[in-house]
């Protein structure tokens, strides 16, 4: 696929605000032991956002020694159902911040614990990867185009049902010297997806397809696309 990018300058480690965090557990009413979770997206149903009430539910069961709050960032056609469905089966531990500009979002990213993409067939996914420039655990799906730049290495995947994103969850919140290791990991393959870089490969893209069709003429330009595509990234 052609590539994509994440602007690794604006989304940072260094963002992580405690002023924002503490704004955050207000709104939750949370503690210490709170661990904010986000999801940032349209709330329609394409995006499987039905797998997001549920891994609250498995999360919260039982009493957990650790307190689990959804913070959900953007709109769409399933918000009345979703907040609905929030408020019947997991009452206080969903927040909708609505639409936030992109110093808003960048501000709370890197102040949450977990960035939750709910979604297997996405794409490709640009919230997953600014989550990992932002140094925020990612749990995803182990399916779909989030696996062009994230495995197991780089994130907490799992198969797209609430009991195995709820167990990554609880992992990706956990404290060890591991967690700290794949959170560098991400940062350093979120790097190679900076703008600048994939910029440079799109040019060096349109210069091998522009030497193919070259050399060799009667090619067919989507011919030459599927050439050189695979190997784009």
């Amino acid at each position: 696929m052609l590539p994509l990018g994440v602007d690794a300058g604006h989304f940072r480690p260094s963002r992580r605000s405690d002023a924002v965090r503490r704004s955050l557990l207000a709104r939750v009413s949370g503690a210490a032991r709170t661990s904010l979770l986000l999801y940032a997206g349209r709330l329609s149903r394409e995006k499987n956002i039905g797998l997001l009430i549920p891994l609250l539910e498995g999360l919260n069961v039982g009493g957990p020694a650790r307190e689990y709050h959804l913070l959900v960032a953007g709109d769409g056609p399933r918000r009345e159902t979703f907040v609905a469905e929030a408020r019947a089966r997991v009452p206080g531990r969903v927040h909708l911040l609505g639409h936030l500009d992109r110093e808003e979002l960048a501000d709370t990213l890197a102040s949450v614990d977990v960035f939750v993409h709910p979604n297997p067939r996405e794409p490709f996914g640009i919230g997953p990867l600014e989550a990992m420039a932002s140094g925020v655990a990612l749990v995803g799906p182990d399916a779909g185009g989030v696996l062009t730049y994230a495995c197991g290495e780089t994130a907490w995947l799992a198969p797209p049902e609430p009991a195995a994103f709820a167990q990554a969850v609880r992992d990706a919140t956990g404290d060890s010297d591991r967690k700290e290791a794949k959170l560098a990991r991400a940062r350093a393959r979120a790097a190679e997806y900076a703008w600048p870089r994939t910029t440079a490969r799109f040019f060096r893209l349109y210069d091998d397809l522009a030497r193919t069709v070259r050399d060799a003429p009667d090619m067919h330009p989507t011919q030459a696309l599927r050439l050189h595509g695979r190997g784009a990234m």
